[in-house]
């Protein structure tokens, strides 16, 4: 039930890495896991149920008896809408912990995102696809130590590193921090 919470904990200290910013890990994950708990909480509990739904419109796609057609068009559905929740995914939690947002422009802006950088998602979702096949296959091998270890902070510093520099570009950066106005350009009078 706390899996948000304590990604969001993981998240503020991988974001801060890809920042190339010290971070206290045992003291910010706990600042963060208490400070941003309802929301991470509520996204936690967002992403059990869309891949409980996802679970079982799989189930019952494959299983339907209908035309081909329909059953390809539902399954291909599915699989873009599961696409785009998991892209979802890499950036909810790192706009959470970095900006105050309520629930409804976390999910609209991270929906934005997702498209704004689908080619660094895809590029995403297949090394962390590899890495998933690595702890499969090696899973008797190396055991929980990779899985414990690595498998979750390394795709977490992934996903972090790639999508930051995005963040960053579209959400912070030509921003007064304090009013949060988007600054002029100087150079939009010049002509």
């Amino acid at each position: 039930m706390t899996i948000g919470p304590a990604i969001a904990g993981m998240t503020k200290i991988l974001r801060n890495y890809a920042r190339e910013e010290h971070a206290f890990i045992w003291a910010d994950f706990w600042d963060t896991f208490k400070k941003n708990f309802l929301k991470s909480f509520l996204i936690g509990l967002l992403d059990l149920i869309v891949g409980a739904l996802i679970y079982f419109d799989l189930y019952m796609y494959t299983s339907l008896e209908a035309s081909p057609m329909l059953r390809i068009a539902a399954l291909a559905l599915m699989f873009i809408t599961a696409t785009i929740f998991i892209f979802m995914n890499y950036y909810i939690y790192s706009m959470l912990i970095t900006f105050k947002l309520n629930f409804r422009q976390l999910i609209k802006n991270s929906f934005i995102f997702a498209w704004i950088g689908f080619w660094r998602n895809l590029l995403i979702t297949v090394i962390i696809a590899a890495l998933t096949a690595l702890a499969v296959l090696y899973f008797a091998t190396f055991g929980i130590f990779y899985v414990a270890l690595l498998y979750f902070s390394l795709c977490g510093l992934i996903i972090n590193f790639a999508t930051y520099p995005l963040i960053k570009k579209h959400m912070i950066d030509g921003y007064d921090p304090e009013t949060g106005e988007r600054l002029e350009d100087d150079n939009s009078d010049a002509e």
